[in-house]
Protein backbone atom coordinates (compact mmCIF):
# COMPACT_ATOMS: atom_id res chain seq x y z
CA UNK A 1 0.00 0.00 0.00
CA UNK A 2 1.50 3.12 -1.22
CA UNK A 3 1.64 6.30 1.33
CA UNK A 4 -1.27 9.06 1.18
CA UNK A 5 1.25 11.79 1.33
CA UNK A 6 0.72 14.77 -0.23
CA UNK A 7 2.42 17.89 -1.62
CA UNK A 8 1.69 21.58 0.14
CA UNK A 9 3.23 25.08 -0.72
CA UNK A 10 1.60 28.64 0.51
CA UNK A 11 -0.86 28.40 -2.13
CA UNK A 12 -2.51 25.19 -0.99
CA UNK A 13 -2.31 26.33 2.44
CA UNK A 14 -4.21 29.51 1.85
CA UNK A 15 -6.90 27.93 0.25
CA UNK A 16 -7.54 25.17 2.97
CA UNK A 17 -7.96 28.49 5.00
CA UNK A 18 -9.99 30.02 3.09
CA UNK A 19 -12.36 27.12 2.43
CA UNK A 20 -12.40 26.47 6.40
CA UNK A 21 -12.82 29.98 7.13
CA UNK A 22 -15.71 30.25 4.66
CA UNK A 23 -17.41 27.61 6.56
CA UNK A 24 -17.16 29.11 9.50
CA UNK A 25 -15.26 26.06 11.00
CA UNK A 26 -12.17 26.19 13.44
CA UNK A 27 -8.63 24.92 13.10
CA UNK A 28 -9.26 22.91 15.86
CA UNK A 29 -12.77 21.39 14.54
CA UNK A 30 -11.16 20.97 11.31
CA UNK A 31 -8.12 18.91 12.89
CA UNK A 32 -10.75 16.70 14.73
CA UNK A 33 -12.90 15.58 11.98
CA UNK A 34 -9.01 15.13 9.99
CA UNK A 35 -7.95 13.08 12.70
CA UNK A 36 -5.14 15.21 13.34
CA UNK A 37 -3.86 17.75 15.39
CA UNK A 38 -4.91 21.57 15.62
CA UNK A 39 -1.79 22.46 15.26
CA UNK A 40 -0.83 20.47 11.95
CA UNK A 41 -3.65 22.55 10.50
CA UNK A 42 -2.22 25.60 11.40
CA UNK A 43 0.66 24.47 9.52
CA UNK A 44 -0.64 23.77 7.18
CA UNK A 45 -2.29 26.36 6.05
CA UNK A 46 1.06 28.66 6.80
CA UNK A 47 2.86 26.39 4.47
CA UNK A 48 5.33 25.19 7.07
CA UNK A 49 4.53 21.60 6.51
CA UNK A 50 5.80 20.22 2.96
CA UNK A 51 3.58 17.27 3.11
CA UNK A 52 1.16 15.43 4.97
CA UNK A 53 -1.03 12.83 5.60
CA UNK A 54 -3.79 15.10 6.79
CA UNK A 55 -4.10 17.11 3.46
CA UNK A 56 -5.92 14.49 1.62
CA UNK A 57 -8.80 14.16 4.08
CA UNK A 58 -8.83 18.35 5.07
CA UNK A 59 -9.84 18.00 1.08
CA UNK A 60 -12.15 15.79 1.58
CA UNK A 61 -14.22 17.24 4.52
CA UNK A 62 -14.00 20.89 3.23
CA UNK A 63 -15.33 19.47 -0.30
CA UNK A 64 -11.84 21.26 -2.26
CA UNK A 65 -9.92 20.11 -5.32
CA UNK A 66 -6.54 18.75 -4.53
CA UNK A 67 -4.37 21.50 -6.42
CA UNK A 68 -1.27 19.19 -5.68
CA UNK A 69 -0.27 15.94 -6.68
CA UNK A 70 1.91 13.19 -4.27
CA UNK A 71 4.91 13.91 -2.84
CA UNK A 72 8.04 13.18 -4.54
CA UNK A 73 6.80 9.80 -6.16
CA UNK A 74 3.88 8.82 -3.96
CA UNK A 75 0.90 7.85 -5.75
CA UNK A 76 -2.25 10.15 -5.06
CA UNK A 77 -4.76 8.43 -2.64
CA UNK A 78 -7.73 6.45 -3.35
CA UNK A 79 -11.01 8.64 -3.48
CA UNK A 80 -12.39 7.97 0.03
CA UNK A 81 -16.61 8.13 0.18
CA UNK A 82 -17.70 10.18 3.29
CA UNK A 83 -20.22 9.31 4.87
CA UNK A 84 -21.45 12.66 6.38
CA UNK A 85 -25.18 11.62 6.84
CA UNK A 86 -23.78 8.72 9.65
CA UNK A 87 -21.82 11.00 10.73
CA UNK A 88 -24.76 13.67 10.95
CA UNK A 89 -27.16 10.79 12.51
CA UNK A 90 -24.73 9.81 15.02
CA UNK A 91 -23.99 13.48 16.34
CA UNK A 92 -27.47 13.66 16.86
CA UNK A 93 -28.06 10.66 18.74
CA UNK A 94 -24.67 12.03 20.65
CA UNK A 95 -26.48 15.85 21.45
CA UNK A 96 -29.68 13.85 22.60
CA UNK A 97 -27.86 11.85 24.37
CA UNK A 98 -26.68 14.84 26.50
CA UNK A 99 -29.61 16.85 26.67
CA UNK A 100 -30.73 13.91 28.52
CA UNK A 101 -27.81 13.92 30.63
CA UNK A 102 -28.36 17.61 31.10
CA UNK A 103 -31.84 16.49 32.65
CA UNK A 104 -30.51 13.99 35.36
CA UNK A 105 -28.31 16.90 36.42
CA UNK A 106 -30.95 18.99 36.64
CA UNK A 107 -32.83 16.12 38.80
CA UNK A 108 -29.72 14.96 41.19
CA UNK A 109 -29.74 19.20 42.25
CA UNK A 110 -27.09 20.85 44.30
CA UNK A 111 -23.90 21.02 43.31
CA UNK A 112 -23.36 17.54 41.88
CA UNK A 113 -26.25 18.21 39.72
CA UNK A 114 -24.89 21.74 38.34
CA UNK A 115 -21.57 19.59 37.77
CA UNK A 116 -23.41 16.85 35.77
CA UNK A 117 -25.10 19.87 33.65
CA UNK A 118 -22.14 22.02 33.04
CA UNK A 119 -19.97 18.93 31.91
CA UNK A 120 -23.31 17.54 29.42
CA UNK A 121 -23.70 21.37 28.40
CA UNK A 122 -19.74 21.68 27.37
CA UNK A 123 -20.08 18.63 25.59
CA UNK A 124 -23.04 19.21 23.99
CA UNK A 125 -21.99 22.56 22.67
CA UNK A 126 -18.84 20.65 20.75
CA UNK A 127 -21.43 18.36 19.30
CA UNK A 128 -23.35 21.39 17.95
CA UNK A 129 -20.29 22.78 16.26
CA UNK A 130 -19.34 19.77 14.80
CA UNK A 131 -22.63 18.80 13.82
CA UNK A 132 -22.99 22.46 12.48
CA UNK A 133 -19.42 22.05 10.39
CA UNK A 134 -21.30 18.18 9.12
CA UNK A 135 -24.20 20.16 7.86
CA UNK A 136 -22.25 23.12 5.85
CA UNK A 137 -20.02 19.99 4.76
CA UNK A 138 -23.22 18.82 3.35
CA UNK A 139 -24.82 21.62 1.61
CA UNK A 140 -21.54 22.40 -0.08
CA UNK A 141 -21.59 19.23 -1.84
Amino acid sequence: MTANILRIDTETGAAIRQARESRNMTQAALASLAGTSQQTVDRIERGVVRASRAVAAIHDILGTDLPHGPADGLSAPAPRSSNLTQLRESLDEVIDLLHALDKVGDGIGGADGYSVSAVALAAKSVADNALDAVKAMERAR
